[in-house]
């Protein structure tokens, strides 16, 4: 009797040491695995193109571009079409010099502008040379540094420092402007405000979590971001997107650039200050009545009904619908959209919201900065440190 009692004992221990030692090996196959998964991940922090270089001199001289041309430039640059077309404008109109931000007017220009205009030259040499430049950057190899931003979540970054060499070519044409360092007024030469700025750069383990952000003042290199928990939302300097290994810029489709500035304008003045929340979902977003002055109102919308239009008047179904059912009552403008908490991708997509623009790639009730990428409404301005030759946009 009691040698069977010590029998099951003994089996009893025996089954727990091995559960024991089956825990900790499948601990040590996670662990070992989230480490494999997270190497393979920071590998693939920066894209640098395997395919050959080109030299895009040859378009010099063309006053036309072609598709194949820009299709060309995208796989050599990393500017899309949008960005070459808006780049090519305003150096044109001498609005744009390399190493200043997109839309930021030549000090010294005057009516130099205007001479060098009616022959083109100076436009168009700026114009390739700030492509040259960016060619330069688009096929250089930069050191990569990960560091931790909080529990869980690294970021890469760009080893600060790096110069990438110019080309022959550019440094015979660049005396009157720095050739090494690429400011962010150089990286991102074709930025309009609205334009939203996306980065694979930060992941936990393997899932690239990425960051987003909305340009709100282009000319003075201004973003509109949510950074980290314990951070409201706030303006930041459009500097720190130039030192990410990663980086595209996406611009709204079909829609004017005073319809953006709209965009950019609203998220200034009133998603600022905006608490940090992860868990922030594209349903939660309340309704808040905007504040007006009766004064500021449309004054045909304050007349009385006599004054109205007779056609209006005949038939009540004849009404605008934005006409109130009593126009003795004051038209209020649309409610405001206001999240009480809110985060990088969240905090975009609530600015476009507002205007009635859904950006959320996958329609779900939370927006990532790939919902954003991925977006059919949206289209690349610019990549780096992406593969451009897989955008599907």
């Amino acid at each position: 009797m009691a040698g069977g009692f010590q029998h099951r004992a003994k089996n009893r221990h025996r089954r727990g040491t091995c559960g024991g030692l089956l825990v900790i090996v499948a601990l040590a196959a996670v662990f070992g695995g989230l480490c494999y998964w997270t190497g393979e991940t920071e590998e693939a922090a920066h894209y640098v193109p395997p395919y050959e270089r080109v030299d895009i001199r040859l378009l010099l001289d063309k006053k036309e571009l072609t598709d194949a041309d820009y299709a060309l430039l995208f796989l050599q640059t990393g500017l899309a079409r949008p960005g070459v077309e808006q780049l090519r404008e305003e150096c044109s109109r001498m609005e744009y010099h390399p190493g200043r931000h997109s839309g930021e007017r030549d000090p010294g220009a005057g009516n130099q502008g205007t001479e060098d205009q009616g022959t083109g030259n100076q436009g168009e040499e700026d114009f390739w040379d700030s492509l040259l430049a960016l060619q330069d950057r688009f096929f250089a190899e930069p050191e990569i540094t990960c560091e931790r931003d909080m529990f869980l979540v690294w970021s890469e970054w760009l080893v600060p420092g790096q110069e990438p060499a110019p080309s022959a070519l550019l440094a015979s044409r660049t005396e009157g402007w720095p050739v090494g360092h690429m400011t962010s007024g150089r990286c991102f030469p074709a930025l309009q405000d609205g334009d939203i700025l996306v980065s694979f750069s930060s992941h936990i383990f393997g899932w690239r979590s990425g960051h987003a952000g909305i340009v709100v003042d282009a000319a003075g290199g201004q973003t509109l971001e949510a950074i980290a928990v314990g951070h409201d939302s706030r303006i930041c300097s459009l500097d720190s997107w130039a030192e990410y290994p990663s980086v595209a810029v996406l611009r709204l489709k079909g829609a004017s650039r005073e319809e953006r500035a709209q965009v950019a304008a609203f998220a200034r003045e009133y998603l600022v200050g905006i608490p940090y929340r992860v868990a922030s979902f594209t349903w939660t977003v309340p309704e808040m009545p905007l504040p007006a002055e009766p004064a500021a109102l449309e004054p045909s919308l304050l007349k009385e009904p006599a004054a109205l239009e007779p056609s209006l008047l005949k038939e009540p179904a004849a009404l605008e619908p934005f006409l109130p059912e009593a126009p003795a009552a004051p038209v209020r403008p649309l409610p405001l959209r206001i999240p009480a908490g809110t985060q990088c991708a969240h905090l975009v997509w609530a600015a476009y919201a507002h205007f009635g623009y859904d950006l959320d790639g996958d329609g779900g009730s939370v927006v990532t900065p790939a919902d954003l990428f991925w977006s059919s409404q949206l289209e690349v301005v610019q990549v780096y440190g992406l593969d451009p030759a897989r955008l599907k946009k």
